[in-house]
């Protein structure tokens, strides 16, 4: 190391670039939006850019890749959690221009502009759209996007091949882990047995069917598209991604619904719990746990509703929380969840933080969008989470046991858990009692019967009966996984559908049954 320059507060500098005389070198402050500006001559900072006006935070959040113009005074950073493009003058130091790469604009937030490169002619920059799937390509005389490129799945990075030919492309998810029925905690007997010396270790021991072990990477080397093509290429982008159906408005019978309770499980997938009901579109092949291990599901599912060819985009715990409950994962848990599910000692390198851990143990990111008084975590969009947003419009939520602290005890008396939260709104006095402090966390030693069933039955019927159920119930139910299918002694709930359907708030005339199909 020759030299450590300060750049002042903990704003996780990432990625670097330089102006075209090499004078001057750009770092993208990945919790700062903004970019540092280095005299590599004399090695200090002389500037700061930054990159979100104050009335407008969310113009360029999470910056983190850059890259500069062979041709232009100018460099270029990809805003993952943002969807935007900054244009930054490297004669001037300052922003230029902020480009909106989303595929759709004025929705929600997700693209996740990941890595970027510019062609050597410095006229197209391309930009690659981790939570799209696709590069986009930005005409730089024109600041907008020309058109989108598809690719496999998470884009991380694009790069231009010298000739201007072609891009090469960097798939860190390539097509996803597929089926796992031979996965951890696997009741089958017919798996075949695992080999050390092939086998990738996770954190439950070598296993050939761990889904982070069965995800692997790949690169794409694409043909740059002459226009006619790339218009068709973005007609499959669109497509693929459902981009027509985005800008739907809200159907009227959704006025109707008054309370939502929002229960999550994890670790299974649909074919494993539901696969072999006659009603949904499922592969009985890969049914794992029937009526005698899960009863409480398939009960929900049969009465209610089942909702099948619903492809989920999580591959861990870390991450399928955070799709649970902002219906995205930022750029932040996708680059370091792996690191945490590695073996030992590895994973044991850092904190779990892409749920709720104590404010202290948090990275360094800024407040909460809508409140700047708020601390959220880099695992959160700048939007926040969904009682964020319940928080903004007024509507009453509770949560019971979602990004909450894990008890350490549970045979504890429940008015001694104290269940509590770190996390943006949930338990702040400033904004209200909207956590239940008896309701245990993440604990897979706390039984769902015993624990954490009766206790939420108990507020919701204190609710109903002082008429103050709140409008978004978030109920997470944990319990070891849903880890075997034949009955062994352990307790398992059989009264949500009961308990719910016999409730003042349900109405007879609710639909009970019918299968939504996403296509």
């Amino acid at each position: 190391m020759i030299k450590t320059i300060d750049l002042g507060a903990a704003l996780q500098p990432l990625g670097v670039s330089f102006s075209r005389d090499g004078a001057k070198a750009y770092v993208t402050n990945w919790m700062g939006r903004s970019v540092s500006v280095i005299d590599t001559a004399r090695e200090v900072e002389v500037a700061d850019v930054l990159l979100s006006p104050p009335d407008d935070v969310l113009q360029a959040d999470h910056p983190s890749a850059i890259t500069e113009n062979p041709r232009r005074d100018e460099v270029y950073t990809a805003n993952a959690n943002s969807d935007t493009v900054s244009v930054i003058d490297t004669g001037s130091d300052r922003l230029a221009a902020t480009i909106d790469v989303a595929l759709v604009r004025s929705g929600a937030k997700g693209a996740n502009p990941d890595g970027l490169d510019v062609s050597p002619d410095g006229e197209t920059l391309y930009v690659a759209l981790a939570g799209e799937n696709a590069v986009a390509v930005v005409d730089l005389d024109r600041r907008e996007v020309a058109g989108f490129i598809p690719t496999a799945w998470y884009p991380a990075d694009v790069d231009v091949m010298p000739d201007g030919k072609k891009i090469v492309v960097t798939n860190t998810n390539n097509s996803g882990a597929g089926p796992n029925p031979c996965g951890p905690l696997t009741p089958r007997s017919d798996c075949p047995a695992k080999d050390p010396a092939v086998d990738t270790p996770s954190r439950e021991g070598p296993d050939s069917q761990y889904t982070g072990s069965m995800i692997k990477a790949s690169i794409s080397i694409i043909d740059v598209p002459r226009p006619g093509r790339l218009r068709a290429l973005t007609r499959r982008v669109l497509r693929n991604n459902q981009a027509p159906g985005r800008a739907l408005r809200k159907p009227r019978a959704l006025d109707a619904i008054k309370h939502v309770i929002y229960v999550i499980k994890e670790n299974r997938t649909y074919d494993q719990v539901f696969g072999d009901l006659p009603r949904g579109n499922g592969d009985p092949s890969l049914n794992l746990f029937g009526d005698e291990s899960a009863p409480n599901h398939r009960e929900l599912a049969r009465r209610f509703t089942l909702i099948d060819n619903f492809y989920a985009d999580a591959e861990a715990s870390a991450d399928g929380h955070n799709w649970s409950t902002q219906a995205n994962s930022t750029d932040y848990t996708d680059k370091t969840w792996p690191i945490g599910y590695s073996p030992r000692p590895r994973g044991g390198q850092r904190s779990y933080d892409f749920e709720n851990v104590p404010l202290g143990q948090q990275f360094a990111t800024e407040p909460l969008a809508s409140d700047p008084s708020v601390p959220r975590s880099a695992a959160a969009q700048a939007g926040g989470y969904l009682w964020d947003n319940a928080y903004a419009h007024g509507v009453s939520f509770r949560s019971y046991g979602e990004y909450t602290r894990s008890p350490g005890d549970c045979s504890q008396p429940p008015e001694a858990r104290n269940n509590e939260s770190d996390t943006t709104h949930l338990n702040d006095a400033r904004f209200g009692d909207h956590v239940d402090n008896r309701f245990p966390g993440y604990n897979t030693s706390c039984s769902d019967h015993v624990t954490r069933e009766p206790e939420w039955r108990r507020e919701f019927e204190e609710f109903e009966r002082n008429g103050k159920l709140p409008a978004l119930s978030i109920v997470r139910l944990p319990n070891d996984h849903t880890v075997g299918t034949v009955p062994d002694g352990r307790p398992r709930a059989r009264t949500w559908p009961t308990t719910i359907s016999r409730s003042a708030g349900w109405s007879t005339r609710s639909p009970t049954a019918g299968t939504g199909r996403t296509p």
